[in-house]
């Protein structure tokens, strides 16, 4: 990725970025009783579409509400569906571990439990993080027609991870050093994360929508 350092910055050269994000960190504040969250979503992938076309000031405005609330909502389907597998390889293990405990409790018992438990999770988290580090290129996907189905072709998901794994790979390790910066709103009194995670969503964003330029780019050569 080339340009790394513009999604860190384009916020600040927006004409009304402090409008913008007190509005997305009334927003934010509201994900705590859920009604925000869609809408966060729904704008991250606005500024997705906005940074693939490589307008010059990407930030959103904030309008239509309703709008980026189905947006947002269509998303977070798509990326839950990627999750049912885990729910489908847990739930009858933890079922047949229930039924072994209560038939006969015994050491034996609780020691193979404890084993398949402590191998499933480590299955699971590897899965997750798969997941994670995929999330780019799926909501990309998503964004180009806002289409949970395009946001499910994992096949073409696959084939983009082949050009640009070193740039996801790159965005993984930013987003995770990055979540790490908004607990730093915490100083604030508990007032400021709102801020700092608002911020943190956009620059996530900002950085998938980079990936987005690249394959536009790349499909017009």
């Amino acid at each position: 990725m080339k340009n790394i350092g513009d999604s860190f910055s384009f916020v600040f050269k927006d004409p009304n970025w402090l409008s913008k994000l007190l509005i997305g960190a009334v927003f934010t504040f509201l994900s705590i009783f859920l009604i925000g969250i869609p809408v966060i979503y729904g704008y991250g992938i606005s500024l997705i579409q906005r940074v693939r076309k490589g307008e010059q000031n990407p930030l959103p405005e904030w309008k239509d509400v309703g709008v980026l609330f189905i947006l947002g909502l269509k998303y977070i389907v798509t990326l839950l569906i990627y999750y049912i597998p885990i729910v489908i390889f847990m739930l009858p293990i933890f079922i047949l571990l229930i039924f072994s405990f209560v038939k006969s409790v015994t050491l034996m018992a609780f020691v193979q439990g404890s084993i398949i438990i402590s191998i499933s999770i480590f299955f699971i988290i590897l899965y997750a993080l798969f997941i994670m580090l995929i999330t780019p290129l799926i909501s990309v996907q998503f964004a180009e027609r806002e289409s949970i189905s395009d946001g499910l072709q994992i096949g073409k998901v696959f084939d983009r991870f082949k050009y640009y794994w070193k740039d996801v790979l790159i965005i993984f390790v930013l987003c995770f050093m990055l979540e790490l910066f908004a607990s730093i709103g915490l100083i604030f009194f508990l007032i400021g994360i709102f801020f700092t995670s608002f911020y943190v969503t956009v620059v996530r964003f900002h950085l998938y929508g980079q990936i987005g330029h690249n394959i536009q780019e790349n499909l017009l050569l």
